[in-house]
């Protein structure tokens, strides 16, 4: 009893590996816009056919041979899914769609089927990819240029909210024209009244007039000096004009340094 139940046991694993063994295989995968499933026999097949609907395309099998595919989704490939049928020796491969259905290439060898969708470029990727044109440029131009304005206009309001805290003139007097620290908390002061420039100086004592220039020319060249050290616009036509600034803030600063080593000399 045992021992015709080890050979009934040793038969039906020797049959079920026979029948795994003639087993059709059905394989796939995505290569660029191609989707390709390859259908492999171990006997081979009769015939193959292929049914268009409105809906899905049906590629139909006449073999012996079992074959066994679970059904597969797929997603933003363009096949949306496939399922496999089977009636009377025939198989019946079930292709969908995401959208219009497509016509397959079908390539038939002597043990294997190849069956081939050329899918159509994915609208999502599509509408991905970059498009750089003339108005893309434009537009970068003119936001860069608003950038410019905004830190222009940003600089023009700072510059009079800080003119309108610190009074450097005193209307129909005078005006104070810059200074120069000369020490630690030791400073001149240059300031215009009328027609003469008087330079004061500026400690933890007091305020005292230190000298005064009258000369027009000197006036002129000091006055010319720490108007455009301070005007915004002068930095900018600095790049675009003739050495003219340079030499004034040059002559300038010359005069200036003169009169300090004088001074110190006092």
């Amino acid at each position: 009893m045992t021992y015709s139940l080890r050979t009934a046991l040793l038969l039906c694993v020797y049959i079920l590996a026979s029948v795994q063994a003639v087993s059709a295989e059905l394989t796939y995968e995505f290569i660029g816009s191609s989707a390709i499933f390859n259908v492999n026999f171990t006997r081979g097949y009769s015939d193959v056919t292929t049914n268009t609907s409105a809906s899905e395309v049906v590629v139909v099998l006449s073999t012996t041979e079992p074959l066994n595919f679970e059904r597969q989704d797929f997603f933003d490939s363009g096949v949306k899914s496939v399922w496999l049928t089977t009636d009377s020796g025939k198989k019946s491969l079930h292709f969908s769609f995401d959208g219009a259905v497509i016509e397959p290439s079908v390539v038939r060898g002597d043990t294997s089927v190849q069956i081939t969708f050329t899918l159509p470029i994915n609208p999502v990727q599509q509408s991905q990819q970059p498009v750089v044109s003339t108005g893309t440029y434009v537009r970068m131009i003119i936001g860069l240029f608003l950038i410019f304005v905004l830190i222009l206009g940003m600089y023009l309001v700072v510059k009079y909210l800080l003119r309108g805290g610190v009074r450097t003139d005193i209307p129909g007097v005078g005006r104070m024209l810059g200074s120069v620290d000369v020490g630690i908390k030791r400073s001149l002061i240059f300031y215009e009244l009328g027609d003469v420039i008087y330079i004061l100086g500026a400690t933890d004592g007091g305020i005292n007039v230190v000298d005064k220039i009258a000369d027009p020319a000197s006036v002129t060249l000091i006055k010319t000096g720490f108007t455009r050290r301070k005007d915004f616009a002068s930095y900018l036509n600095f790049f675009s004009k003739s050495g003219e600034i340079k030499d004034d803030i040059k002559n300038s600063r010359d005069l200036l340094e003169d009169k300090l080593s004088s001074l110190r000399k006092k």
